[in-house]
């Protein structure tokens, strides 16, 4: 699995993710709690050179990790933006690995320093305002974040899940502490939450306003990620629109209805065979009549026989209640939910009515017809599609900014262009 570290979105943290979608229960406890993760970072900031490249260990000496266009990108400044992430979401140590988070922070770092020189071109500017109100909506979040790694690390039996409550219809950006959970969790651990806080920024070797400063940048960034994508706004012409749409609509905008009749190869009588846990097949005999019978009933049913009919009274498939219908699906989702010879016999049957030959499945014989093809006309989609190739036209800017940027030592830029630039959204 890989993390990806990019700025955090208006209004949300990396933390407000984690905590809205795997909340701490009561009694739980994240990992690795032995010792705060900021107790390893130095190490891991001295492993940074064998992390990114060989290229990199020269600069290393001088207390560099590369340059962006000349500009140098220092390891004081990796250590400063690790210590944000891990101040402003301290369970990153406990969720990923640390090598892998100190490579994606690096990524960012690198990134970042060629973002911010092409903020003047783009008049992108972030004033004290907007970030003292983004360090106000975060800070409930790493408050009780802090709280929560020190109730792990004491092994503190509480329900963490009411420290946090939200605004109006869930609106993170109006989160706060619950003064009286937030006392009573204080009293318990023997320590206030802004006490962890403080310790944690005196322990990165981090202020507040460095803290803060790393904030605007990633305010900026995201105000840049949003000029380049208005800046191809109403740029998808009709013509671009239905060449897309033309290109996904055998596999995205027309469902087919799909029956089907199921003899199986396998004997459910029997005992499961102890090293595969299937069933044992029938034999070679028996699977010669069941495919001999499916034949006749193709040929009945090319003959007029009704299928829904021929379905009910012969199909072993679940299935067989409701006439073998398995339902409309595209034939996307065909290549998602079937196997192999069964999606591939699917999808190609494009005339409403058409049968399949008689085919064989690791589940046993299969014929399959397709009942009815439904098409998305194009007026129900053009939104989207125009979406779709607006976001590429500008991922495609993206990209081709960064494949101008000179980075060294080569490698190092190698690495980071290929990981590429990710919008902040």
């Amino acid at each position: 699995m890989t993390l990806v570290i990019l700025p955090i979105p208006k209004g949300a943290t990396i933390l407000s993710t984690v905590r809205r979608t795997n909340p701490h229960r009561k009694g739980q406890t994240t990992q690795d709690t032995s010792m705060p993760a900021w107790m390893k970072w130095t190490s891991l900031l001295l492993a940074v050179v064998i992390l990114i490249s060989a290229g990199a260990f020269a600069l290393s000496q001088k207390g560099l990790i590369a340059t962006v266009n000349g500009e140098k990108v220092s390891s004081t400044q990796l250590q400063k933006m690790y210590s944000y992430y891990l101040i402003r979401s301290p369970e990153l140590a406990a969720y990923y690995d640390s090598n892998t988070l100190l490579n994606e922070i690096l990524h960012s770092l690198i990134l970042n320093t060629y973002q911010m020189q092409i903020m003047p071109e783009w008049k992108i500017s972030v004033d004290d305002a907007a970030v003292e109100k983004q360090y106000a909506e975060d800070l409930p979040y790493v408050l009780a974040a802090h709280l929560r790694m020190e109730g792990s690390r004491q092994e503190l039996d509480f329900d963490y899940s009411t420290l946090l409550s939200y605004g109006e219809d869930g609106n993170a950006e109006l989160a706060e502490l619950s003064v009286t959970d937030k006392a009573y969790l204080e009293e318990l651990l023997g320590t206030t939450a802004e006490a962890l806080l403080d310790s944690a920024m005196t322990a990165g070797d981090i202020t507040l306003a460095e803290y803060k400063n790393i904030m605007r940048t990633e305010l900026m960034i995201h105000e840049l990620d949003d000029a380049i994508d208005a800046s191809f706004n109403g740029t998808a012409t009709e013509a671009e629109i239905e060449t897309l749409y033309n290109e996904y609509l055998p596999s995205r905008y027309q469902e087919l209805d799909l029956s089907h009749i199921l003899r199986k190869n396998h004997d459910e009588n029997q005992d499961l065979i102890e090293d595969t846990q299937e069933y044992p097949l029938f034999p070679e005999e028996k699977l010669a009549e069941f495919e001999a019978e499916m034949n006749d009933l193709l040929a009945q049913l090319k003959a007029g026989a009704d299928f829904a009919e021929m379905a009910t009274e012969h199909s072993d498939d679940t299935s067989a209640v409701v006439g073998g219908s398995l339902g409309t699906l595209t034939r996307e989702a065909i290549m998602r939910q079937y196997v192999a010879v069964f999606r591939e016999a699917a999808a190609a049957l494009t005339e409403e009515g058409q049968l399949s030959d008689v085919i064989l499945s690791e589940f046993g014989y299969h014929i399959i017809r397709l009942n009815e093809i439904t098409t998305t006309p194009i007026t129900d989609v053009e939104d989207s599609l125009q979406s779709e190739l607006e976001v590429g036209k500008a991922n495609t800017l993206r990209s081709e900014l960064l494949d101008k940027v000179t980075i060294m030592p080569n490698d190092v830029g190698t690495s980071v262009k290929s990981y590429g630039w990710v919008s902040a959204h």
